[in-house]
């Protein structure tokens, strides 16, 4: 009976962080696809308020997935409330959802 919850216990673990890993690629390419030219931003913290915890949204990822997961429905919007929507700090490569990143005037 141990040995069969240890497998279902490990294999829930591998389920979950498969599909954590392909969500984020799925999103990255379509990011990139997207705007092509915002190349720097590639870490998870787009999406993620913290790399070591991915389970913490940041507020640009809660409206990409308020918006139907769609990138082009954010531009206009100011994710993070610092004062420039999120297709400008895109273009200048500063993070939409995180209030400290914002592009230099």
């Amino acid at each position: 009976m141990k040995k069969i919850s240890t497998l279902i216990i490990f294999c829930s673990m591998l389920l979950l962080n498969s599909h954590t890993a392909f969500g984020y690629n799925a999103y990255k390419k379509q990011f990139a696809q997207a705007y092509p030219a915002a190349k720097k931003i590639s870490s998870c913290l787009l999406c993620h308020s913290d790399d070591d915890d991915y389970s913490a949204l940041n507020s640009f990822a809660k409206d990409f997935y308020d918006n139907d997961e769609e990138f082009a429905g954010l531009e206009e919007l100011d994710s993070d409330g610092d004062g420039f929507n999120n297709l400008r700090e895109i273009m200048a490569e500063t993070y939409p959802g995180d209030h400290k990143s914002f592009p230099q005037e």
